[in-house]
């Protein structure tokens, strides 16, 4: 019950500083360890794709930065 309560939590206080700033897009690490498409996001990340009205990039947890190619 502690990490669900946590994680409703985090989401609301996501989704309030997004209707604040109102951003272009919601970039989010992801590191899911559980079933089916936790595996590629992560709960915090799923329930943000699903749930938030703006659009949602995730980043794998080993992503490494290059710089964009002509």
């Amino acid at each position: 019950m502690k990490l669900k309560l946590e994680w409703v939590v985090f989401f609301h206080e996501l989704k309030e500083v997004c209707e604040r700033v109102k951003p272009y897009t919601v970039v989010m690490g992801s590191q899911g360890k559980t079933a089916a498409e936790h595996i590629l996001f992560g709960s915090h990340a799923t329930h943000a794709i699903k749930d938030l009205e703006w659009p949602v990039i995730t980043v794998p947890p080993n992503a490494k930065y290059t710089t964009i190619k002509k």
